[in-house]
């Protein structure tokens, strides 16, 4: 059962930190072109 249990918590832990990494790779992405957006919406207006 112990071995069981590592396992589980082990690939747990390889999704968390799969899924942390996919936010930070992202994200930075997302706000650029938020960020991007709004300084054209200004440029514009």
């Amino acid at each position: 059962m112990e071995d069981i249990r590592d396992n589980v918590k082990r690939s747990q832990n390889c999704r968390l930190l799969g899924l942390f990494w996919a936010v930070r790779l992202l994200f930075p992405w997302t706000n650029f072109g938020a960020l991007a957006r709004g300084a054209d919406y200004l440029d514009q207006s």
